[in-house]
C-alpha cells in the first residue's frame, strides 16, 4: 500500500520511468503473495489492481501493447473474482474499470474495434448502477465516460451512427 501512493506520488511529480518501475516491483511482489496464498481474494484483487494500473501507466507512455496484456489480466482476474460473488459491487466496480483500461489501450495500438466489446462490458455493468442510484454523480460520470469512449471506438472501426448515439448519450449525462 505505501509502495503504491509512492508510486503515484512519482506519477505526480512527472517521473514516469520510476513510477512504472516501482509499480512493477510491487505487482511482482503482490504476484508472488497470491502464488502462495491463493484463497486469499484481497490478495488476487489487489494484484489485478496492480496490473490496472500498470496499464494506466503504460498507455501514458505509449507503450499500448504492453498496456493491453496488463489490462487484459486485470480484466481477466477481476472477472474470475467477480464470478465467486456476482453481488460484490467493489470487484463489479474494478472490473469495469478495469474494462474501459483494456479499451483506452485498443485505439491508440491501432485496434479501435477490439475496444468496443471492452467499453461495452463497462457499461452494461455501470448501467446496472446508474439505473438503481441514478442520484450519484460519480456512477452517471463513470457511465458518460464509458459511453463516450464506446461512442469514439465505434466511430474510429466504421460504426459512425451508433458511435454517434453513444457519445451523444454520454455528453447528456
Amino acid at each position: 500500500v505505501i509502495r503504491s501512493a509512492l508510486t503515484r506520488l512519482a506519477f505526480a511529480a512527472g517521473d514516469a520511468r520510476a513510477a512504472l518501475e516501482e509499480l512493477l516491483e510491487v505487482a511482482d511482489g503482490m504476484n508472488r503473495l497470491v502464488e502462495q496464498h491463493p484463497v486469499r481474494l484481497s490478495f488476487r484483487r489487489a494484484a489485478a489492481e496492480l496490473e490496472r494500473d500498470i496499464a494506466v501507466a503504460l498507455i501514458q507512455g505509449g507503450r499500448d501493447e504492453d498496456a493491453i496484456a496488463h489490462a487484459d489480466l486485470a480484466v481477466e482476474n477481476l472477472r474470475e473474482l467477480a464470478s465467486f460473488d456476482d453481488s460484490d459491487d467493489t470487484v463489479r466496480s474494478r472490473l469495469a474499470d478495469a474494462d474501459i483500461v483494456a479499451g483506452m489501450a485498443r485505439p491508440q495500438a491501432g485496434r479501435p474495434g477490439e475496444a468496443v466489446p471492452c467499453f461495452r462490458a463497462a457499461r452494461t455493468w455501470i448501467e446496472g448502477q446508474h439505473a438503481s442510484r441514478p442520484e450519484d454523480a460519480s456512477t452517471a460520470g463513470q457511465l458518460g465516460n464509458a459511453l463516450c469512449s464506446e461512442g469514439l471506438a465505434e466511430i474510429a472501426s466504421g460504426a459512425t451512427e451508433s458511435g454517434r448515439a453513444h457519445a451523444r448519450s454520454g455528453v447528456e449525462l
